[in-house]
């Protein structure tokens, strides 16, 4: 069968049923996790006060992995191996060794490619000395950050939901459309958007790490895999950051909160994205909106950067830089942390000259970059002054 090249309505009936088999699939699971006392039990940094069933990831890995096998066995065989560390880490909690370790071997098979035709898609690629390392911490902090952001019913399934939508998007919307890389794209979705009909606020499973591991590295894989205009290597690390800010953003948050709270960064907490909105005034259900709108405004700049080039992705790193610290600056002003007394506690360094340090550096790039971009701007693209041959972008 020849896979449609551009949008159809092949890639509709097929999110459709990929959705359907997703609920169907978590509604199976939430009644043996119930049956065998799979639950998780309230505790601090989650927001149900009632058992809640585990093992949605299992109902998300089985769709998944079905719609990766279109695309890359070799990724499919290794979201496969990273779903069963979660689905036992869910069961046994398992140390970070043991999960870092087997996230790294799942990364080197991606890379080494043994089931798959041709080189493995890699960030750097002109740089082989770089695009290992690279690419291997790529997946890893990948597979991390989407199990961080699923803090709060809702938010991991959706966000990667618009991740994979915006994939399909870059894969049928190119010069060079990607086939298969749409369809696994459509399944992801449709995975992610089954587990949600019983995942969203309030929450009536969860997915665990058997399906925030298995989304992470899935989404990780097939955004590096996004045809892309020009081979400028810019553009290859913008777009899938793009595509998946939220994640990045989020664990970037918490890792420079905790940093400065003097708290273990895989301790768990109320300190994510999630739980800052909530503290300002938003619903569950409120918060996880907005984070899918800003998922999709992102994923929107993604796509921007993969279609004009060079250019574009100065202007666009510029501005979403800005904004990003910006949010970054006012979300960690939000007090999360409370002090011995029980007294709420912002967070600040105790070490005011790496303080001014980072605010330097802040300063110094954005206005590096905004001279760039006026640059790009008003002269259509980069060239070296005085009629110096145009820079190879």
């Amino acid at each position: 069968m020849e896979l449609p090249t551009g949008p159809s309505l092949t890639h509709l009936g097929v999110l459709v049923g990929a959705t359907a088999a997703g609920a169907l699939a978590t509604r199976v699971v939430m009644a043996a996790a119930l049956r065998l006392d799979f639950v998780s039990r309230p505790k601090g940094e989650r927001w149900s006060h009632r058992p809640v069933p585990m093992g949605g990831g299992v109902a998300i890995a089985a769709v998944l992995i079905a719609g990766l096998l279109a695309c890359s066995r070799d990724l499919a065989l290794a979201v496969s191996i990273v779903f069963l560390l979660g689905l036992i880490d869910d069961k046994r909690n398992l140390s970070p060794r043991i999960k870092l370790a087997v996230q790294v071997a799942a990364a080197a098979l991606v890379l080494w490619g043994p089931l798959d035709p041709g080189p493995a898609p890699r960030l750097f690629a002109g740089w082989p000395w770089l695009a290992i390392p690279v690419t291997g911490a790529w997946y890893v902090g990948m597979c991390n950050s989407v199990n961080l952001l699923d803090n709060m019913d809702g938010s991991a399934a959706g966000i990667s939901a618009v991740a994979a939508g915006f994939i399909y998007a870059l894969a049928v919307g190119g010069a060079a459309p990607a086939p298969a890389l749409a369809l696994a794209a459509t399944i992801a979705a449709g995975a992610a958007l089954g587990f949600l009909v019983f995942n969203f606020p309030p929450a009536k499973v969860f997915m665990g790490d058997a399906g925030s591991l298995s989304l992470g590295f899935a989404l990780a894989g097939l955004a590096l895999r996004a045809p892309l205009e020009g081979g400028f290597w810019l553009t290859q690390l913008l777009v899938p950051a793009f595509v998946l800010g939220i994640p990045l953003f989020d664990t970037a948050l918490v890792w420079v909160s905790r940093r400065a709270a003097r708290r273990p960064f895989l301790q768990g907490g109320k300190d994510h994205t999630t739980h800052r909105l909530v503290a300002l005034g938003l619903s569950p259900r409120r918060t996880v909106l907005v984070l899918y709108g800003v998922a999709a405004a992102l994923g929107g700049v993604g796509i921007a950067v993969a279609r004009g080039g060079f250019s574009s992705g100065v202007l666009w790193v510029v501005a979403g830089g800005a904004l990003a610290v910006l949010a970054g600056v006012f979300l960690g002003d939000v007090a999360v942390y409370q002090d011995a007394e029980g007294r709420a506690l912002v967070p600040r360094s105790r070490h005011p000259v790496v303080l001014y340090a980072v605010e330097l550096l802040v300063d110094a790039g954005l206005l590096s970059g905004c001279w760039l971009a006026a640059y790009v701007i008003r002269f259509g693209g980069v060239a070296l002054p005085e009629g110096g041959a145009a820079l190879p972008f």
